[in-house]
């Protein structure tokens, strides 16, 4: 995880843009999966886990109000259950590239004569990801299986993303988020075993313009 989280810090510092951001919340992460007879397994239940985020802006040339973030995120994608009262535990951690577009819905502001003034916005914004495992496995009876060995689990996750979010301006070029979004996954790997998952994000971050 140290190594991801290095990646993360450094990964915008290449790339010129408008705007960086990171952020940090949940990830919930519901396992939509098929046995090789295809046959649904609904014992799992959700885990939360941990997500941390680094982003940079891109402000559109043909619409300022339209802006384009991509960015790298760290997420676990947990699940647990009970089968005939053993219990069962799935933790796995990715890494995932998205990018989306975001656009405002409206705005408010402290002092209707000073646009540059505090504001707060709301958001909405639709775009794409794609995630790959890092490490993960699956405890039972004491017993710990490695699942980055596991071909459902190692193919590559991707899927459309859409969020709403709000935005608050803490003066300057400085802006607190708060942002809900989910996505689904779908699995480059379909067979014998299915997994596909979809995920719920809340996240708090900072966005700081450049």
């Amino acid at each position: 995880m140290r190594t991801t989280i290095l990646l993360l810090m450094f990964f915008p510092l290449g790339l010129f843009g408008q705007a960086i951001g990171m952020d940090v919340g949940s990830s919930i992460s519901k396992y939509d999966y098929k046995n090789s007879q295809g046959i649904s397994l609904d014992v799992l239940e959700q885990d939360p886990g941990i997500s941390i985020g680094i982003f940079k802006y891109y402000n559109s040339n043909r619409n300022e109000n339209y802006s384009f973030k991509v960015g790298l995120r760290y997420q676990e994608m947990n699940a647990k259950a009970f089968e005939n009262t053993v219990p069962i535990t799935y933790q796995s951690s990715y890494l995932s590239l998205s990018g989306v577009f975001e656009y405002p819905m409206f705005t408010i502001y402290t002092d209707n004569y000073c646009t540059k003034c505090n504001f707060i916005s709301t958001v909405v914004y639709l775009g794409g990801e794609a995630a790959h495992i890092l490490e993960g496995s699956q405890t039972l009876l004491n017993e710990s299986y490695n699942l980055t060995k596991e071909r459902e689990f190692n193919g590559l996750f991707f899927g459309p993303q859409l969020g709403i979010g709000l935005r608050f301006n803490m003066g300057g070029e400085l802006s607190m988020a708060l942002d809900y979004a989910q996505t689904y996954y779908f699995n480059s790997h379909q067979k014998p075993e299915r997994l596909n998952f979809k995920r719920s994000l809340l996240t708090i971050g900072l966005i700081k313009g450049l």
